[in-house]
């Protein structure tokens, strides 16, 4: 029963590859005579927005007033606080390049343009927002000056073959000696910063208070600071006082000029492949395995959709390119890194789920304008509902990518107006 079932899977699955490949084939045909045929994406205009504009756009999108950024005290802790940072190499080095940003991928757009970028580690946010803060401009030395407060620990439990085993966590009760400033009325104005999904587990000690309930005035002070996790949104398991942070993405570590050529070059980027899904058939969340197979399914059988698993940056990063739509359905919990990527490269993310709209807010105001959301009833034919956008609108969500992608990257080296800035008035804002 089971191979009789494989074989008319497969039967259909080549059946409908062979009817796309002939619709495909007719429009090429016809498309001195009927260019709608093509559908909007490949009808629609380059570009929208002159690319002389959009870069005059972005320098002053970037720029800050360095007395109006939020003032942080940054606590004095030694390197056994962290499980890894990159200061002990030399500044401006390539070597402190990678620690923070990982190897660079050389990028070709159909602008002419040829932009360097990066193949980040996720896990690495702590170390590029300590790297950063050191030399902030709203760095501050005294706590009467300070808005905020960075304890400067970071590390995760890590386990090896189901053996839990603690490599860098501090023991709480050391490091809350060592932060003179921290008590029951400024504990709101502190912060830690932590590189994984805060709902995983993965957490040190000092980030789940409730291992402190032997002690009660620790597990309410602990429960006091605020924790900064690439996800804690959804499901809520954890404090009120847990904000997400975007994923590190290819656009982390450039300079001004070569992320407004970036993000010049992703707007008037020509595509040639209208929805592209990259993602493993995987999902603790809730049906999030079965909506995954059935994209793919579906994926496979139209020859406007590329879909494969690409773990290589440069291939990936240059399917996103030339895609008009990146599908992100939810996987382990509602967040991809993908999302941000396709962001910053121009593919408009596709999403599933509103919860997904609930993700980042200090750094995505308006999802609705950077992402098409599927409606429950449109995801069984996501293809058509992606062909039935017409090509202004595509053209509109391309610019407002464009012109809001500035708080999803990262400017190496000064302050900007960028992802690390975004954090901290997120951060003040949250705590006044």
């Amino acid at each position: 029963h089971f191979s009789v079932a494989s074989h008319r899977a497969r039967v259909h699955g080549s059946l409908m590859r062979a009817i796309g490949m002939m619709r495909h084939l007719a429009c090429l045909f016809l498309a001195s005579f009927l260019p709608a045929c093509f559908g909007a994406w490949k009808a629609a205009p380059e570009s929208l927005t002159a690319e002389y504009a959009l870069e005059t756009y972005l320098t002053t999108q970037f720029a800050v007033e360095p007395e109006q950024l939020p003032k942080v005290y940054v606590y004095n802790l030694t390197s056994e606080y962290r499980d890894l940072d990159c200061e002990h190499l030399a500044k401006g080095s390539e070597e402190k390049h990678e620690c923070l940003y990982g190897k660079k991928v050389q990028t070709h757009w159909t602008n002419g343009a040829e932009v360097v970028l990066q193949d980040p580690l996720w896990w690495a946010i702590p170390r590029v927002f300590y790297s950063h803060i050191l030399e902030y401009q709203g760095r501050v030395h005294t706590p009467e000056e300070a808005d905020l407060f960075f304890i400067p620990a970071f590390g995760y439990r890590r386990y090896d073959k189901g053996h839990e085993i603690d490599w860098s966590c501090p023991d709480v009760n050391t490091l809350l000696s060592k932060l003179p400033y921290l008590n029951s009325e400024s504990a709101s104005k502190h912060f830690f910063v932590f590189g994984k999904v805060g709902i995983g587990g993965y957490e040190c000690d000092f980030l789940r208070p409730k291992t402190q309930k032997d002690n009660k005035e620790v597990e309410s002070l602990l429960s006091d600071i605020n924790m900064l996790a690439l996800e804690t949104g959804w499901p809520r398991k954890n404090r009120d006082n847990q904000f997400g942070l975007t994923y590190p993405n290819p656009a982390w570590g450039l300079s001004v000029p070569d992320a407004t050529k970036l993000v010049a070059a992703a707007r008037g980027q020509k595509k040639d492949i209208l929805v592209s899904a990259n993602y493993r058939w995987h999902g603790k969340w809730t049906h999030g395995k079965e909506l995954r197979r059935n994209l793919t399914m579906k994926c496979k059988e139209d020859v406007d959709c590329d879909f494969s698993f690409r773990t290589d940056a440069p291939s990936t990063i240059n399917t996103q390119q030339r895609s008009v739509f990146c599908l992100q359905p939810p996987g382990d919990t509602m967040s991809r890194k993908s999302i941000v990527d396709s962001i910053v490269l121009g593919c408009i993310p596709v999403l599933f789920n509103v919860e997904q709209a609930k993700l980042w807010p200090w750094h995505v105001k308006e999802w609705n304008k950077v992402s098409v959301m599927l409606a429950p009833e449109q995801q069984g034919d996501f293809m058509n509902a992606l062909r039935a956008i017409d090509g202004e609108t595509i053209n509109q969500y391309r610019d407002n990518m464009a012109q809001e992608s500035h708080k999803l990257m990262h400017i190496k080296d000064s302050d900007h107006n960028d992802w690390f800035v975004a954090t901290l008035e997120g951060l003040q804002s949250a705590t006044q």
